[in-house]
């Protein structure tokens, strides 16, 4: 048996099933630079550079340091560990540190540095896409959202349906984001989804993203998607999900025989649920402020990884799938019941790394 949790008490038989703010304050100077020898010392920066999380490790060359992802002094262009930040310039935020990836982003654009995006991310990675809904859509299907490879599909499942790129002033990541808007009358059935496939198949797959549900949310009283995930063995193989309320991976078993990967990290009680799947943790949906989501698929290790504003969710591994192709976030409101009012979910930046093969 398994317990659900929504709002403020769910208790409900149980099941299963694509965040995170570790942020190190703004950005508000020009780290120094050196051509050699000891690091030079960085701007103000943020509050500190551990906080700017372990992103992508580098060396770089010899010379100064990127002006800390926060701290200003040099050594700590993207982490705390002297990451991206041990040669070249450094500028603010994550720091550009020689050779190096800064933080949890490209090349030391801050990404990993003052707003604490992705700050999860396995070193070694490679980012392929960052993206944040900054350019146009209003609705119908799409094969490449404004070059940035991401494809939609339109279900118009309902009248009210809508798919589109929306002005949002809460937005922690430009003025613009996707929203899906489910008119009322859904079971089963969403407005839209967003694919995106990997130029072949790679071992290890990172996703961030910004992710907000409208104040009020009605949840499904059985499962709500959030991400499928695409593998050599197949599409939508494996489901991120809330189900009955809680966070869960599909069509993975757990260690101790659960029929699905639990919400096992989190600071908070644990649902009741009846072995084998009593590690589930009560993990009911935020609705009306943005949530910072990062995901970690690993098939060499078996590895499966989530947090939520920073925090870890869910961490499995020696679990078996195969390598990954891809993904969708399919704005599936069911399993159960019948959606009784309009409602929406919304995006903003979305960020993709992966391993080389």
């Amino acid at each position: 048996m398994k317990v659900r949790a929504l709002g403020g008490a769910w208790v409900s038989p149980a099941v299963v099933c694509a965040a995170i703010l570790v942020g190190c304050g703004e950005d508000d100077s020009t780290s120094g630079t050196s051509t050699g020898g000891a690091p030079a010392s960085g701007g103000s920066g943020g509050s500190s550079a551990g906080a700017a999380g372990a992103g992508a490790s580098f060396t770089g060359g010899a010379g100064g340091a990127g002006g800390a992802g926060g701290a200003g002094t040099g050594g700590a262009g993207a982490s705390s560990t002297g990451g991206a930040g041990t040669g070249g310039t450094g500028t603010g935020g994550a720091g550009t540190g020689g050779s190096g990836t800064g933080g949890a982003a490209t090349g030391g654009t801050g990404a990993g540095g003052g707003n604490g995006f992705a700050p999860n991310m396995p070193s070694g990675l490679s980012v392929v896409l960052d993206y944040s809904f900054t350019g146009t859509h209003s609705g119908g299907e799409v094969s490449n959202l404004n070059g940035s490879g991401l494809a939609i599909t339109d279900w118009q499942t309902l009248p009210g349906d809508e798919c589109h790129i929306v002005a949002d002033a809460t937005s922690p990541a430009g003025a613009t984001v996707w929203e899906s808007v489910f008119d009322s009358g859904h079971s089963g059935t969403g407005p839209c989804a967003i694919d995106y496939s990997l130029k072949g198949a790679r071992d290890t797959v990172y996703v961030a993203m910004w992710t907000k549900y409208s104040a009020g949310w009605q949840a499904n009283g059985t499962s709500e998607k959030v991400i499928y995930w695409n593998t050599t063995a197949g599409l939508h193989k494996h489901l991120t999900e809330y189900t009955y309320g809680n966070e869960s991976v599909e069509y993975l078993k757990s260690a101790t025989g659960c029929q699905y990967l639990e919400a096992n990290q989190a600071n908070a009680a644990l649902s009741g649920n009846s072995p084998p799947c009593d590690k589930q943790r009560l993990t009911p949906i935020t609705d009306g402020k943005w949530d910072m989501w990062e995901y970690q698929m690993t098939a060499s290790t078996g590895t499966v990884r989530w947090w939520k504003n920073g925090a870890p969710r869910g961490s499995h591994t020696g679990r078996s799938f195969a390598p990954v192709t891809g993904f969708q976030l399919p704005d599936t409101w069911g399993g159960g019941g019948n959606l009784t009012q309009k409602q929406n979910r919304r995006y903003a930046r979305i960020l993709v790394a992966t391993s080389a093969n």
